[in-house]
């Protein structure tokens, strides 16, 4: 009888104090909760149960909150992700005495609850931003990268700020604008640098072409190639055409480039990579492709996955090719064009020398070639004024002192800036006044 009695009084404890009931980890620490104490308050956690005292919602790995009261809204589910909204208290608990007369009792452990709580589900984590289709909107000093970070994002505006000397900020198109807006008053206020662009970006129609493949004699070592290509021989230089049965490939008309060009990304490797694109805009003269790319490892076999964008022909000084949010590469675009016959008369004094003429945007190349090295050449303008830069390059098999006249009074000649490039000798070319 006296063994029945300790055996039921044995379960009752057990009951009571929660031997058999599943618990939470062995500590709770107070780390935050402890300001909280007494305060209207919202946790995000999972639910779980049964606990010693309760059920309860686990903030982390160490720290959870017990639920003692009533429970209303969302009837919530084990493991479950919540939102838990009531008035946070604290029990500091107690500890048994050393010996309980042989019975083992536990203690109460220190621990947050709450009284009632109001149940909801845990809100959604937002999408993550299209990084891809990021417009800049200033360039600041890299000092002041952490402070605007915090500036636009504790005004719900994601951004990007990369860079070097100086730090790109680039935001959402539909941010760009108030970004902006910030940036200059944060600027004024604290007396940094800042830099915003002066006009807006212009959308740039494209399309997008396949049904070919990239030559390996172009760059086949390279893990990812960046290319501009202007017309069809420099484009075949890198791509050819993989024909099959019932083709529906999407390629380049056949006078595609009297008016487009060609920027192209080239993606290496044991991985097959698809491309798209979010869109193709001007920046301050700066062509900007925005893309994303999707990857598929492959266990063997290498892959060369190109993406091919056409565009207009148009008074671009670079391409950045934006790959995920990020800038991956920047091409200085030269605006190589045949110069009109007509804007000069050049003459040269010996059978076999030539001087080519080409054009970059607003600078004219004078390309004289000599196989003597021993010659001259006249070139006399017919427009109003010269060119704002000349260049001038030579291919001959030896030097001498040759000269190339500009047939002008010195006072047609201002503006005149004369480059020097690598492969010039210095005293090859006298540039002087006729």
């Amino acid at each position: 009888m006296r063994t029945c009695l300790f055996l039921l009084m044995m379960v009752f404890l057990m009951l009571v104090t929660g031997v058999i009931h599943a618990a939470p980890p062995a500590t709770q620490p107070t780390v935050g909760l402890n300001k909280l104490v007494g305060q209207s308050i919202t946790l995000t956690g999972t639910y779980g149960g049964p606990g010693k005292f309760a059920d309860y919602i686990t903030l982390n790995a160490t720290e959870w909150v017990y639920f003692k009261g009533k429970l209303s809204g969302l009837p919530p589910t084990f493991g479950q992700q919540i939102q838990a909204t009531g008035t946070l208290r604290y029990d500091p608990g107690f500890s048994p005495p050393p010996n309980g007369g042989g019975i083992p009792v536990d203690g109460i452990p220190a621990h947050y609850f709450f009284e009632s709580a109001v149940i909801s589900a845990a809100t959604q984590p937002t999408s993550k931003p299209d990084y891809a289709s990021f417009v800049h909107v200033a360039v600041i000093d890299p000092k002041q990268a952490v402070p605007v970070q915090k500036l636009l994002e504790s005004n719900g505006i994601p951004n990007v700020i990369e860079g070097s000397v100086a730090y790109g900020v680039s935001v959402s198109p539909k941010d760009r604008d108030r970004a902006i807006t910030l940036l200059k008053a944060d600027a004024a206020q604290r007396g940094y640098w800042m830099q915003t662009p002066t006009t807006q970006p212009t959308t740039i129609p494209f399309d997008t072409h396949n049904g070919y493949f990239v030559s390996n004699k172009f760059e086949p070592q390279a893990p990812a190639s960046f290319v501009v290509l202007r017309d069809q021989k420099a484009f075949d230089e890198v791509f050819g055409a993989g024909f099959v049965m019932n083709d529906k490939s999407h390629r380049l008309p056949a006078d595609a480039f009297d008016a487009k060009i060609v920027v192209a990304a080239i993606k290496r490797g044991k991985v097959v990579v698809e491309f798209k694109v979010g869109d193709v805009t001007l920046d301050a003269d700066v062509l900007i492709v925005r893309y994303t790319t999707t990857s598929t490892k492959q266990d063997s076999a290498e892959f060369a996955c190109p993406l091919i964008v056409s565009v207009p022909k148009g008074d671009y000084t670079a391409v950045d090719f934006v790959e995920d949010g990020k800038s991956v590469k920047k091409i200085e675009v030269k605006q190589a064009a045949s110069q009109p016959a007509a804007a000069f008369d050049i003459r040269c004094n010996k059978k076999g020398d030539s001087v080519a003429v080409t054009t970059e945007a607003d600078r004219t190349i004078f390309a004289v070639t000599s196989p003597s090295g021993i010659g001259g050449a006249t070139i006399e303008r017919r427009a109003d004024s010269w060119p704002k830069q000349v260049v001038l390059t030579k291919k001959l098999r030896r030097c001498s002192n040759s000269a190339l006249r500009l047939p002008s009074p010195p006072s047609r000649l201002e503006g005149l800036v004369v480059f020097a490039t690598a492969d010039m000798a210095s005293r090859f070319f006298l540039l002087r006044p006729a």
